[in-house]
């Protein structure tokens, strides 16, 4: 099984710019340090690193009468590849994707954003606008009872109980009879087995819990299938598949007679421990063994119901509400709108309140939801704007049911837990809830603001809730765009009833032969004739699943459980199927529509070309169609023309970026390998929005080799290009560069990375890692002896990085004075040979003036021996600004080895003054400076 690995972030700014020119004559000076930058991180995975978690962990609870939601979205750095998790519940949960800005839009709902209105002179209008590990979340016994699944499994034993795709994740659903069947079984379906886990599992399968199994999709089923004009095969889960940040928010519905959430693994995890626990609920509640100062808000289902359906707040500076010009005025209702605010969160508390009183884990709009995101899965579409097409294509239908439900929120409260959980107190046990009302007066936005997580700041002006007084004449309504009527999806009637019906008609003829001897002959006949038809029959829906006709598969189709399979076998039909695809591609059944335009793209051809292109442009189709087909296109295409033509439709539609680099890695290629990349890099360049993709393409660790291979065959110019326009590849370039100076210069291999680092600041952030690693000695021999200007300045501007840290700048600088030290006897200066760089680093006086004595000294020195280049060089370092006034000498700009001395004699006086000369027998060439 596949370990989990850390992001290593290499955090460094830009070094001069994104290149070093090459200086002409002698390149000498201060040079500044390579800054640490973190909000522009340099992100590199490989076999190293492991999947970290970062930032707040939130998580959204719902429970009302033995039916609790779990809302996650774990926070984690790393590669998607790599990404699972292993939950244990007491009960089989239903599951479902949530929009990924779940948790921003459940604060909004707690604290709705201003719109602000400015009336002062200068007027303006402005609108303010989960928990586990990487491999592994999950809790662990102790401190709940009861649940459970109702049935014991073996002990050497896992019962699959369901197993779905939601969204970018495969899930399973399990029941195990010990830990070692259970790490078996994970281990041997590639899900990730968390470590840690071995001493909390015993504790669930004792209480006969079960467990969500979770990780990304690593397959393709339509590609396993063999098919008549099949191009390639995809198997594996597409390399550009790497992320750093929140992976996909995730919800869980299950029974339960308490209210409990396990969290006891959480403790295993890397990073910060913070949680912000939202919690919707009948009871002002907090958590067990957790302090009370960690609830920071409770709302009430009042206020809550108010502040998902009425106006924002309002807030005038410079006047009051009657103030507010006209123009302005007809423009608020808009603003003021908080579904784009909180909608999400609105959705979410009214599925749960539906389903609290239902006692349903799935609701019939959940279930429609998913099935279009699986037809999204189906032609490989992640991402936001997707994901907002299946929202407004379901839009009109969920507003209304939504309004309904939120009326029942009033008995609710939302209680915001906030803080770094004890990890003794997690360790121990799940968390479980007790009643507890906080303070009134703690619980404000004052104190704690839930979008800021923390206090809010203080505003200017009055603020303004509800409805704005009306205008003389009446504001202009909003239109809003009809969406297209859904027919409810009727399944299939089952053959399975012809079984029973059988066994029970034998039955009354064996009843009738026994009791009636006159009718024995008749019933025996008939019961004979009902066995034959009725195997016949069972016999055909047996052969329907080896070899279904064309019309069973239609049929299949418009059921969203055997939809995504009867989509696969289509495709065995080749371009026969194409006429019933496309009437069943214009049915009012959406969910029967995705899978027909599915079906298209698997079977590809122009016929189905053809009319895919006819759906995508047809003003009339609803956009979450016009993707599915263009989608489908891609899939179909069988040429790298057929794709470079589609990727133009990225500017309109940023979701079909990932479907296009994916499709068009599966294209058979009959160039050679490091053309390929040479062709993915340039469609990067015609599609700037592909280029992300691209560069995760070729970053990966199977695709290395090749970019190796194409990258000795760049110019050092090419390489640089590539790097400022791939970052993401940068590690790639820099290996390969410097790989080519070393062959070029005959250098080793630290001052064939200076030599890269002076090319590019992405070089030179790349390579910082390895370069500064050593310390500064290497790096001031790089500074002093290299042939190479550029790689002495890149080493300089190292060695100031080192010596920004407050604890490194003494003895670096000492270092770096020491290494200029005066030798009387000296036929050349440490710097011989090349450019003059000292490194700008947090000079103290002492260590300044040590240098600027040695550079004095040597300037004399060069004086008496005739080299005007060596003193060209200390005069442009001993002009800096910076270094004068640390080492107290007149800033004043000389340009003669008197002028210097008669400013160094300013500093350390005559007697000093005396010795220096002495030092080279130069006390009759400058005797007036020996005077008092």
């Amino acid at each position: 099984m596949r370990s989990s690995h850390a992001v290593c972030f290499v955090m460094l700014g830009a070094l001069l710019g994104l290149g070093i020119p090459k200086a002409k004559g002698d390149p000498c000076g201060m040079v500044p340090p390579i800054e640490w930058v973190a909000q522009t991180p340099i992100i590199r995975i490989d076999a190293q690193t492991s999947i970290k978690r970062v930032g707040a962990q939130k998580t959204y609870v719902f429970y009302r009468k033995g039916l609790e939601t779990l809302v996650l979205r774990p926070g984690f750095s790393g590669n998607v590849d790599e990404f699972g998790m292993l939950i244990p519940f007491p009960s089989p949960p239903a599951i479902r994707k949530v929009p990924d800005n779940v948790f921003e839009q459940i604060a909004a709902a707690i604290d709705p954003p201003e719109v602000l209105v400015d009336l002062r002179p200068q007027q303006g209008m402005f609108g303010s606008g989960g928990f586990g590990g990487g491999g592994g979340f999950g809790g662990g016994g102790g401190g709940f009872g009861g649940g459970g699944l109702g049935f014991q499994v073996p002990k050497d034993e896992v019962r699959l109980i369901r197993e779905e795709a939601v969204g970018m994740y495969e899930v399973a659903v399990i029941a195990a009879g010990s830990d070692r069947a259970l790490k078996r079984w994970m281990e041997d379906h590639k899900f990730v087995y968390p470590s840690g886990m071995d001493a909390v599992c015993p504790e669930y399968i004792e209480q006969r819990w079960c467990f969500v199994a979770v990780k990304t999709k690593v397959k393709q089923k339509h590609a396993s299938d063999p098919q008549p004009g099949q191009r390639s095969i995809e198997n594996a889960l597409p390399d550009d598949a790497t992320f750093d940040g929140h992976v996909q928010a995730m919800g869980f519905r299950f029974h339960t007679p308490e209210l409990v959430v396990p969290m006891r693994l959480s403790v295993h995890n890397s990073g910060e421990l913070r949680n912000v626990v939202y919690l919707l609920t009948d009871t002002p509640s907090k958590i067990r063994n957790i302090p009370e100062e960690f609830v920071r808000r409770q709302i009430s289902g009042f206020k809550l119901f108010d502040q998902l359906t009425k106006p924002l707040p309002l807030r005038v500076v410079g006047g009051t509400v009657n103030d507010i010009p006209r123009s302005i005025r007809l423009s608020l209702a808009r603003r003021r709108d908080p579904e784009p605010h909180n909608g999400v969160a609105a959705e979410l508390f009214a599925s749960d309140l539906i389903a609290g009183k239902t006692k349903r884990l799935e609701s019939k709009s959940e279930a429609y939801e998913k099935h279009l995101f699986t037809i999204n899965e189906a032609l490989e579409l992640r991402g936001t704007e997707i994901d907002e097409a299946v929202r407004r294509q379901i839009r009109r239908t969920r507003a209304r049911v939504t309004r309904a439900a939120l009326k029942t929120i009033d008995e609710m409260t939302m209680t915001v837990i906030d803080g770094d959980f004890p990890r003794d107190v997690l360790a121990r046990e799940n968390l479980t809830f007790a009643e507890y009302h906080m303070p009134l007066e703690r619980s404000n936005r004052q104190h704690y603001d839930a979008n800021k997580l923390g206090r809010a700041e203080p505003v200017e002006g009055a603020p303004y809730m509800g409805q704005l007084p009306p205008l003389d004449e009446p504001v202009l309504a909003t239109i809003v765009p009809q969406e297209e009527q859904q027919a409810r999806t009727a399944a299939p009637r089952s053959r399975s009833s012809w079984l029973t019906f059988a066994i029970a008609a034998v039955a009354a003829g064996i009843i009738v032969a026994l009791r009636r001897p006159d009718y024995r002959r008749a019933a025996i006949v008939s019961s004979i004739v009902l066995v034959v038809v009725s195997t016949s029959l069972i016999a055909v829906r047996g052969d329907d699943q080896k070899l279904p006709t064309l019309n069973v598969l239609v049929k299949r189709l418009g059921n969203p459980a055997t939809a995504e399979h009867a989509s696969e076998q289509l495709g065995q039909f080749g371009e026969g199927a194409v006429p019933a695809m496309i009437a069943q591609s214009r049915s009012p059944n959406l969910v029967t529509r995705g899978w027909a335009i599915v079906s298209l793209g698997r079977i590809g051809g122009a016929e189905a070309m053809g009319y895919l292109k006819r759906i995508h442009s047809h003003e009339s189709v609803p956009p979450l169609v016009q993707s599915w087909a263009a989608a489908a296109m891609v899939q179909a295409a069988s040429t790298t023309e057929e794709l470079e033509e589609m990727s133009r439709l990225v500017g309109n539609k940023p979701e079909l970026a990932r479907p296009i680099l994916l499709a068009f890695r599966r294209l058979p290629r009959e160039e050679e390998e490091s053309e390929t990349v040479e062709s993915l890099l340039a469609l990067g360049r015609r599609v700037p929005l592909l280029k992300q993709g691209v560069a995760d393409a070729l970053s990966t660790e199977s695709t290395q080799a090749v970019v190796d291979e194409y990258l000795r065959s760049q110019s050092f110019q090419s390489m640089v290009s590539l790097a400022n326009e791939y970052p993401q590849l940068a590690r790639s370039i820099a290996t390969a560069f410097c790989r080519q100076v070393e062959d070029d210069k005959g250098v080793d291999r630290f001052e064939a990375c200076l030599v890269a680092a002076s090319h590019s600041s992405i070089l030179a952030q790349t390579l910082s890692r390895e370069l500064l690693s050593d310390g500064a000695e290497p790096l001031l021999r790089g500074m002093l002896q290299s042939d190479d200007a550029g790689a002495r300045r890149s080493a300089a501007g190292y060695i100031a990085t080192l010596g920004q840290s407050p604890a490194n700048s003494q003895p670096i600088a000492a270092q770096v004075a020491a290494a200029f030290k005066f030798e009387p006897s000296a036929k050349q200066p440490p710097w011989q040979g090349g450019a003059l760089f000292i490194p700008s680093i947090r000079w103290q006086t002492a260590e300044a003036r040590t240098l600027v004595d040695n550079l004095i000294r040597w300037h004399l020195w060069a004086e008496r021996n005739a080299d005007h280049t060596v003193q060209r060089q200390i005069d442009t370092n001993l002009r800096s600004v910076t270094l004068s006034q640390v080492a107290g000498y007149p800033a004043n700009v000389y340009s003669t080895t008197k002028g210097w001395l008669e400013s160094w004699k300013r500093v350390v006086g005559a007697k000093e003054m005396r010795r220096l000369l002495a030092e080279q027998g130069a006390e009759a060439d400058y005797a007036e400076l020996l005077l008092e």
